[in-house]
């Protein structure tokens, strides 16, 4: 019974943390001027329908909405936009894998031209180009560190 209360308290702390701070904690960007680590994140679809701000290679048609964090900026690709930049990383509706999955010399012009262009010379499908296949192509262009 003490072990549930405890348990019980803990998610309800965890719980006014997100909503009253409306900050969760996220991978700390370091600032180097060489490498810098790109991290994967994910929300749910009803979050990323409705708007809000929520695997090393993720599966194509997983029921999340993924992103990634390099240089402390979120990227993201999906139906409702061409392409998005601006979310907070620190979003209590997203879950990021603590491992970094890369690292990558790209600055982060690079990684935002990259982004913009494939939203320009990309049409979003469900099934054959979607989020998570923008996650693993941005991960692929991270790791050839931008052609350098």
């Amino acid at each position: 019974m003490t072990y549930l209360t405890f348990v019980t308290g803990l998610a309800i702390l965890v719980a006014i943390q997100c909503t009253s701070v409306n900050t969760c904690s996220y991978p700390q960007q370091y600032k180097s001027d060489t490498s810098s680590p790109y991290y994967l994140g994910e929300m749910s679809l009803s979050d990323a329908i409705k708007g809000k701000r929520k695997r090393y290679v993720i599966w194509p048609w997983t029921l999340t909405h993924s992103m990634i964090l390099f240089r402390g900026k979120v990227f993201e690709w999906g139906i409702n936009y061409t392409y998005y930049m601006n979310r907070s990383p620190s979003s209590c509706q997203i879950t990021w894998h603590w491992g970094a999955k890369g690292f990558s010399k790209c600055s982060l012009s690079d990684v935002e031209s990259w982004t913009r262009a494939y939203g320009r010379s990309n049409t979003y499908d469900i099934l054959s180009n979607n989020c998570h296949m923008f996650v693993n192509r941005l991960a692929k262009y991270l790791n050839t560190n931008c052609g350098r």
